[in-house]
């Protein structure tokens, strides 16, 4: 009696676990189609509004041709070096100069656009354009504003000048390093000259004057030599005349 209940009993124990095992024996792993490994299907698909889909090719693609299309549109560009000055504080600036630049009111377009940029991703931008020499002046943290009426600029100047004397933040944190204009690099000083210019033609010719300003001052100084071998000639020739006369009494009186 006691074997046959021990009988039982494995019996049943051995139909209790055969069915698992088999059934964890025949779920083996799929074997692995590396089409489903694609580069295509491997590219992070973020929303474009995010910033990490800023980060993948194509968000970088994106941001070139973007760029390049502020630079078509720009008749100067301004950079900025800014230090602990965030993104959310960029959008406030921003919303600052609207007040003092743009001018959406009747209709017409703005003149400018502020935006952070990549260094990196601005350099491709500016490849094979005239804005390519301003290159090697984007260094460090950069802020560029875009400027599309390039009449308007002493009131662009004017307005960063105002909100530079009124607010503290902005004074200390964002500094002009330079501008491009006509595919020439103008310096900050030469720049603040022309704020007190209203119209568009005195702001070209004082730009033109700050980027020529070096043969100009080759040629005054060519011109000054000019003069001054000209009056030496003319002294030259006076003497010679005086001399001749001198001598054409001495012979008329000893005859």
């Amino acid at each position: 009696m006691y074997l046959y209940k021990q009988w039982l009993l494995l019996v049943a124990l051995v139909l209790h676990i055969v069915p698992r095992a088999t059934c964890f024996i025949q779920r083996r792993a799929p074997a692995r189609d590396f089409k489903l490994y694609s580069k295509a299907l491997r590219e992070p698909r973020f929303p474009k509004t995010t910033k990490r889909y800023m980060t993948t090719r194509a968000g970088k693609t994106e941001t070139i041709l973007h760029l390049g299309e502020l630079l078509r549109r720009s008749k100067v560009v301004l950079r900025f070096t800014y230090k602990r000055f965030t993104p959310n504080e960029r959008l406030l600036l921003n919303r600052k100069l609207k007040s003092f630049i743009y001018t959406g009111k009747d209709g017409t377009p703005p003149c400018g656009k502020l935006q952070m940029v990549k260094n990196t991703l601005i350099e491709k931008a500016m490849i094979g354009t005239p804005w390519e020499v301003f290159a090697p002046r984007m260094h460090g943290p950069s802020m560029c504003f875009f400027v599309f009426d390039d009449g308007r600029l002493p009131h662009i100047l004017g307005a960063i000048e105002r909100l530079r004397a009124t607010d503290k933040k902005i004074r200390r944190h964002i500094t002009l390093e330079s501008a491009s204009y006509a595919g020439k690099v103008v310096e900050p000083p030469d720049l603040f000259r022309i704020t007190d210019y209203s119209s568009r033609e005195h702001v070209l010719v004082r730009l033109m004057g700050s980027l020529n300003g070096g043969a100009q001052q080759v040629a005054s100084g060519v011109k000054s030599v000019m003069s001054k071998l000209a009056m030496a000639l003319n002294e030259v020739t006076k003497k010679s005349v005086v001399s001749e006369v001198s001598t054409t009494l001495v012979e008329v009186s000893t005859g």
